[in-house]
């Protein structure tokens, strides 16, 4: 039906959301600044075998262990955009505009031949171990 009124407007920025830690048989920490994935519908640590990538970690969120996987009610806030300074392996400055993968929750590599968890390009190469990585378009 078509509007004929005013509404409330409600929004859900997109660039940074509030979502669930996922709590595990052992403690979930996540740190600020670290890459995170969502598995089950709440958030972990990345990894390499991860397969949703879920963005930045702007705070520091724990969960302690309970007795079998679950969502939390443990929220930490993540950025889904934006291009952030990551620790990265054996970079050149022939790696700029190509895409990476993680390795783990604090760390990314260029694509290898098989690509594994990407989750940015690279818009800076800083050094052989840090590069500027443009999330956009991969957070989920």
């Amino acid at each position: 039906m078509a509007a004929s009124e005013n509404k409330a407007v409600c929004e859900q920025n997109s660039r940074q959301i509030a979502q669930p830690v996922l709590q595990g048989t052992s403690a979930v920490k996540i740190y600020q600044g670290s890459l995170v994935d969502i598995k089950n519908g709440g958030v972990t640590p990345a990894t390499a075998s991860g397969t949703i990538f879920g963005g930045i970690a702007v705070e520091y969120a724990e969960v302690e262990a309970g007795s079998a996987e679950a969502v939390s009610n443990v929220r930490v806030m993540l950025r889904k955009e934006g291009t952030w300074e990551m620790n990265a392996q054996s970079l050149t400055s022939a790696d700029l505009g190509k895409e990476v993968e993680i390795v783990d929750n604090d760390t990314v590599k260029v694509v290898g031949t098989t690509a594994g968890h990407k989750c940015g390009i690279i818009r800076e190469v800083i050094s052989a171990t840090k590069a500027m990585v443009c999330i956009d378009g991969y957070a989920k």
